[in-house]
């Protein structure tokens, strides 16, 4: 599986979102990446910075969008 890009996070943030617990961004990547199961080479991979894994990133730009629901 390839990693998806930041739009197809959306549905999957949101729906971890959906009971209404709060919940950090650190809980939410970890759902998001447990029900995917990205390989180890996927969880490794950086941004071209090398500051950030490329899901962390991917996922942590939804942030503003759910915080806006809130």
């Amino acid at each position: 599986m390839q990693i998806p890009n930041y739009q197809s996070f959306m549905p999957l943030v949101l729906e971890t979102l959906s009971n209404g617990q709060t919940k950090q961004l650190k809980e939410i990547f970890g759902d998001i990446c447990l029900e995917l199961k990205f390989s180890p080479e996927q969880l490794k991979a950086r941004i071209p910075s090398g500051k950030q894994t490329i899901l962390y990133h991917r996922i942590s730009w939804q942030k503003p969008i759910w915080l806006s629901l809130v």
